[in-house]
């Protein structure tokens, strides 16, 4: 009881300052069961702790910052994921660090299937370059633009090929009026950087939502990714998607039921289908939230 104690007061030492200055430790815990020709396979699916906080400059200023560690359950380290400083006010947000490029964010506007097995992996950008600094202007009658650089070479996504050479400049618009979401981005790099454009549309009507994205990539492949997701009630939904590629690669259709049991706790039922060929397969998913 003693050593229990003990713990506990360690543990209390710790955090709780971090309560005190406004910072909050969160996350996600996921875990799949893939069933398919090959086998049954059991995966924590990138599970994820996340730490954030905030602080009050004075005349509207904020300074704000981020951390994901990925790979919870795994090989993690500070940093894994999302690493960014902010500091934001009145004439809009500048940010530096590590983070979705603005195409990434057009194209994610599509995703209904979150970080599962159903997940959009036909597109090539996919990538969160840690040496990025962004503005992004204030909303303006539902209108954003945002402007990141980024400085120094940037390895391949998880999708196609595709790679930053040199400094590289990524322009976004978006425009958010209650149910039409709709975003524009364009990607101008250096020698040895394809330019690339991205377009990404949302629209939600009561329990219907419909998406869709498309990316192009010079001299290389275009995507598109169309879904439609549907809440039935009693935390019941479900969510169909089809990727297709010019280059035939990680093409597939996807239909998940999910079951809400809470607002941060839920579990799904996923059919995955290869268009080229390839294992079928069946997940049964579950995520937490905390």
């Amino acid at each position: 009881m003693k050593k229990l104690l003990i713990v506990m007061a360690i543990v209390n030492a710790i955090f709780a300052p971090a309560v005190v200055a406004g910072v909050t430790v969160g996350g996600e815990m996921r875990y799949e069961i893939t069933d398919d020709d090959s086998g049954t396979e059991f995966d924590n699916n990138g599970s994820i702790l996340t730490v954030d906080g905030s602080e009050d400059l004075g005349d509207g200023l904020k300074a704000g910052f981020y951390t994901k560690i990925t790979g919870i359950g795994g090989n993690s380290t500070i940093g894994s994921g999302n690493t960014y400083l902010n500091l934001s006010g009145s004439m809009g947000k500048i940010q530096f660090g590590q983070f979705h490029l603005p195409s990434k964010e057009v194209l994610k506007m599509a995703e209904l299937h979150g970080d599962t097995a159903g997940k959009e992996v036909v597109f090539a950008n996919t990538l969160e370059p840690n040496q990025q600094i962004q503005y992004a202007t204030p909303s303006i009658g539902g209108v954003t633009v945002k402007v990141s650089v980024v400085s120094g070479d940037v390895d391949a996504g998880s999708g196609t090929d595709y790679e930053l050479d040199g400094n590289v400049s990524n322009v976004a618009i978006y425009y958010d009026s209650g149910p039409l979401s709709v975003a524009y981005a364009t990607l101008k790099g250096n020698d040895g950087t394809a330019d690339a454009t991205a377009l990404g549309l949302k629209y939600t009507m009561d329990d219907l939502k419909l998406v869709a994205a498309y990316e192009d990539v010079e001299d290389a492949a275009d995507a598109t990714v169309i879904g439609a997701s549907y809440n039935v009630g009693n935390g019941n939904s479900i969510a169909v998607t089809s990727q297709s590629q010019s280059l035939d690669v990680n093409e597939k259709n996807t239909i998940a039921l999910n079951h809400a049991f809470s607002a941060r706790t839920r579990a799904y039922l996923m059919f995955n289908h290869p268009k080229q060929g390839g294992n079928n397969s069946t997940v049964i998913g579950f995520k937490h939230k905390f």
